[in-house]
């Protein structure tokens, strides 16, 4: 969430809180090992910028930081991006905005679908993209054209039969 408008929001989960305002224009990676950082898709950084990186900064017990603000920022050290178990599940909370506002690209975009696969993963590690999708030949599309076309022939068959 990285609001615009409005203040705080208290998320529940045992006491996590988004503060608003709380704008961040450099981030970095908490710890550059956490999977975020290297994968499935690449490049990716552990540093980034955006006329507003993030509106908002996510705290509470349990929490653990991804995304901090960078030394320096006005949110230094503090949570972006948070990760969390709770109860059966598994949470990532944070502030930050589409990616479209952070700098540099394609590593931006990347980070994003890294923190997507990721939290989709349950925070275990990320399988790898298959490198390659296989494909049908010419032939067996044909094949498989002709039994669709049998199908739909037979059905029309049939249905003109029962209609007359």
């Amino acid at each position: 969430s990285a609001p615009n408008e409005g203040g705080d929001i208290d998320y529940g989960f045992g006491g996590i809180t988004l503060t608003y305002p709380a704008s961040s224009s450099s981030v970095v990676a908490d710890d550059a090992a956490h999977p975020v950082f290297s994968g499935p898709s690449t490049p990716v950084g552990t540093a980034f910028t955006g006329s507003s990186f993030g509106h908002a900064i996510v705290t509470g017990p349990g929490l653990s930081p991804i995304i901090i603000g960078a030394p320096g920022d006005g949110q230094d050290g503090l949570m972006i991006l948070g990760e969390m178990t709770f109860g059966a599940g598994f949470v990532l909370f944070g502030g930050m905005t589409t990616d479209n506002f952070h700098s540099p690209q394609p590593e931006a975009a990347n980070l994003r679908a890294n923190i997507i696969a990721y939290t989709a993963s349950r925070g275990t590690a990320i399988p790898a993209a298959p490198s390659a999708i296989p494909a049908l030949s010419p032939w067996s599309l044909a094949l498989l054209a002709s039994i669709f076309l049998l199908i739909a022939t037979t059905r029309l068959a049939r249905h003109r039969n029962h209609a007359g």
